[in-house]
């Protein structure tokens, strides 16, 4: 029996052991796998597993009970059948458009698909200012198909109904007619964040405009009434892969049968938010890009629409002349309406907070991002309020005034007055910018808890109580014993095995102060009980390790 037999959340250290228990085909037997989080959306969690030797890749999507950007809001797991499910459809009608799927595990509701990192987000290379010359050439084509081929004038009346009933996908349309098509034209669940110099604007062009308002209550009630087509539902630049030579769509969870100018209308809103962003930056050739890609979308469209319509056409009466152009131009007319809601909705929505810094460089010049492993979440289940706090705890000498200066709220004179600190006083100043830092993300409880923490690690303290701790449960050992790499990994101070190895052969690992460089070390279950003991894995990394 196979533990991902029962539904659980996967973390990095879960997934290749579930990649070779459910594609025991895609990587050799003895292929070595690392596995990294690769998701910045909203809703799943993506990782990407590799084979370090080969570069062989695959990705693993997992869709939770609750969304990833908040766990208050609560949708169907069915979303990503949905997605599967869509993905292969529309690979069958665009071939090359979409990502390959290699299976839908229905217990973990989890996919597994291809790998598309050689290409780039598009929402990320846009505000790069990068063009892309296949853009609307592969985009037309992805929607004429995928569109037009669902509908009842191309499909058999009864197989069309029957899709209908099988993506329906009630909880991620209401987060449409919510967010796009009702709150912000009256903050009916005060959600709406003005940006106060609008806020006069807001009011009298959105919530107080009746004719507005009007049109809207129409297209709302055609996205929720109008089943023609197989639509994407969030085709976002987000959505959607590039290099210069290929686009790839994907991501389709919010997918059922609704109109097709949602779709197109993205898509036009999209390229409208990029084009203003590049004006904004005095990009002016990249702006000649973006409406020129508008246009040849559009135009692209409506001729490969006219094509397809004659020689996928099966509805009898859908051959009566005119009847072409008149579905044509009622898609073009959701797709105007549309693109217009989706510019509106980005001017206040769901509250969102964040603050804008210059960039973070460190004493070298170099930035303290993700390449530079340098990256800490604000999640405390992707980095515990411990880590967090060691992250600025560990930060440089020469770095810990700046970010005090520009991360922190303490007044400036009093960061001023340790201009003149040096040696160990830096290191008090640093307590206090870890410390200000983890009040400031995840209260001042748990701070002081990871400050306890920290202390007891590394000024000899006694007091273990607050460090970051790993549970371990009797099924973990094997004859009352456990192995020093199943330690690390179930610990979480290692991704894999793998490197569990390596971390114990290059002697970065100790256990309760004392190295380990025998990687067939093994420990009795009885030295987890009580207090358990302290793994170390490099000099900042630590976990209290105890039998559950």
């Amino acid at each position: 029996m196979s533990r991902f037999d029962t539904y659980f959340l996967m973390k990095e250290a879960d997934v290749i052991e579930y990649v070779k228990a459910k594609y025991p085909d895609f990587f050799a037997p003895e292929a070595v796998l690392t596995v990294k989080e690769i998701g910045d959306g909203n809703l799943n969690y993506v990782f990407r597993v590799i084979e370090e030797a080969t570069g062989k890749s695959i990705i693993v999507k997992q869709a939770g009970v609750s969304l990833r950007i908040s766990a208050e809001m609560k949708v169907s797991t069915d979303r990503n059948r949905i997605e599967s499910e869509i993905l292969q459809i529309q690979d069958k009608y665009a071939p090359g458009l979409v990502p390959k799927i290699y299976g839908y595990d229905t217990v973990m509701c989890a996919c597994a698909m291809e790998d598309l990192s050689d290409h780039a987000l598009m929402r990320y290379a846009l505000m790069r200012h990068e063009t892309f010359p296949r853009f609307a050439e592969d985009i037309s084509t992805y929607m004429v198909n995928t569109l037009l081929k669902t509908t009842d004038v191309a499909m058999e009346h009864k197989e069309k109904k029957a899709m209908v009933k099988s993506f329906i996908n009630p909880e991620l349309c209401e987060i449409t007619e919510d967010l796009v098509l009702t709150e912000p034209y009256n903050d009916c669940n005060h959600r709406n964040n003005v940006f106060p110099p609008i806020a006069d604007f807001v009011k009298k062009e959105l919530y107080e405009d009746e004719a507005l308002k009007l049109a809207v209550a129409k297209i709302k009630f055609e996205f929720m009434n109008n089943a023609q087509a197989l639509i994407h539902g969030d085709l976002h630049t987000g959505s959607i892969f590039v290099k210069q030579d290929s686009t790839r769509v994907f991501d389709p969870e919010f997918a059922f049968y609704g109109p097709m100018g949602y779709d197109i209308g993205n898509v036009v809103a999209n390229m409208i938010f990029a084009w203003d962003n590049g004006r904004a930056a005095g990009a002016d050739a990249f702006c000649d890009w973006c409406l020129k890609a508008i246009a040849d979308t559009i135009d692209l469209f409506c001729e490969k629409f006219l094509v397809c319509f004659d020689a996928c056409v099966t509805d009898l009466m859908a051959k009566t002349p005119g009847f072409k152009e008149f579905y044509l131009e009622s898609v073009l007319s959701d797709t105007a309406a549309y693109a217009g809601t989706e510019l509106i909705r980005r001017k206040l929505g769901k509250d969102a907070h964040a603050m804008t810094i210059t960039l973070l460089l460190n004493s070298e010049g170099k930035k303290m991002g993700k390449t530079q492993s340098g990256a800490v979440w604000l999640d405390p289940e992707k980095t515990s309020p411990f880590d967090f706090y060691q992250y600025w705890r560990n930060v440089g000498d020469a770095d810990v005034l700046k970010c005090l200066r520009m991360l922190t709220f303490l007044p400036l004179e009093q960061i001023d007055e340790m201009d003149k600190w040096e040696g160990s006083q830096l290191n008090k100043a640093k307590e206090i910018l870890a410390f200000e830092l983890t009040k400031l993300v995840h209260g001042e409880e748990e701070a002081t808890k990871a400050q306890e923490g920290a202390r007891a690690l590394f000024a000899g303290g006694a007091n273990t109580d607050n460090m970051p701790t790993c549970e371990l449960s009797e099924e973990d050992f094997a004859d009352d014993n456990i192995d020093i790499l199943t330690v690390l990994t179930k610990s979480g101070l290692a991704a894999s095995r793998s490197e569990a190895r390596r971390n114990v052969e290059q002697g970065g690992v100790s256990v309760d102060g004392t190295q380990i460089k025998d990687i067939k070390a093994v420990f009795a279950k009885e030295q987890f009980a009580g207090d358990g003991v302290v793994i170390k894995r490099g000099k900042k990394n630590f976990k209290k390790v105890i039998l559950k």
